[in-house]
């Protein structure tokens, strides 16, 4: 709604006086200024209301897709086209301003999945160690504890006798636990999320530098 009154705003721009600019019934002095500048070089309004509603209609379907089947962000991709076309950077520049790129939020949505899963399974690990004085064998009958990467149960194994939780990771590959590092070697704590299409179309080499597991638990420092 915000978006779409902000459209609104820049196309009523040619009906406004000066005196009608300073009007308490206008909404939004700041960014009514910002509407004037762009008045002469905008798509007419139901143009870029249209724009808007086909990238709300993306944003909702990137949204409802779990992480495991996400191809792209089609809303991101489209933005950025937009965005390095000089004129329609122009043309569509309330559109920009009001739809920020959502990537970012679906990564920490991820993060936060992964390590409520985690969480969770721990729990009733220890929930299991309590009942029978040992750590389970196997977690196929403690619930359903969602790997956001795979869209299957997180992965578990003991080492040297205690509980280790592990995702696949962005490149979907079970290593058997096997952490994640970085060019310094270091383990990655946080691996970065990537859709389908990225990932397919990486090369070999840059496969390698994401191979292997998001250690969930025991925690990992960065």
């Amino acid at each position: 709604r915000g978006a779409k009154r902000f459209i609104h705003m820049t196309a009523m721009m040619t009906t406004l006086s000066g005196d009608q600019f300073f009007d308490d019934q206008v909404e939004g002095v700041a960014a009514i200024s910002r509407a004037m500048k762009l008045r002469r070089v905008v798509r007419i309004k139901d143009e870029q209301l249209e724009l808007l509603d086909e990238l709300f209609i993306q944003r909702h379907d990137e949204f409802g897709t779990p992480p495991h089947k996400l191809r792209s962000y089609q809303a991101d991709e489209q933005i950025s086209v937009l965005i390095t076309n000089p004129t329609q950077r122009m043309e569509y520049a309330p559109v920009l301003a009001v739809m920020p790129s959502v990537s970012r939020f679906y990564e920490r949505l991820l993060d936060y999945r992964g390590d409520v899963n985690a969480s969770r399974l721990r729990v009733a690990i220890a929930q299991y160690h309590i009942t029978n004085n040992a750590n389970p064998i196997s977690i196929d009958d403690l619930g359903r504890f969602i790997d956001p990467y795979s869209g299957e149960s997180l992965k578990y194994n003991l080492v040297d006798g205690r509980p280790m939780i592990y995702s696949v990771g962005p490149d979907r590959d079970d290593d058997g636990g096997v952490p994640i590092v970085d060019a310094w070697g270091d383990t990655v704590a946080w691996p970065e999320f990537m859709p389908l299409d990225d990932l397919e179309a990486m090369s070999d080499a840059d496969r390698q530098e994401i191979d292997g597991d998001w250690v969930l638990y025991p925690a990992i420092n960065e």
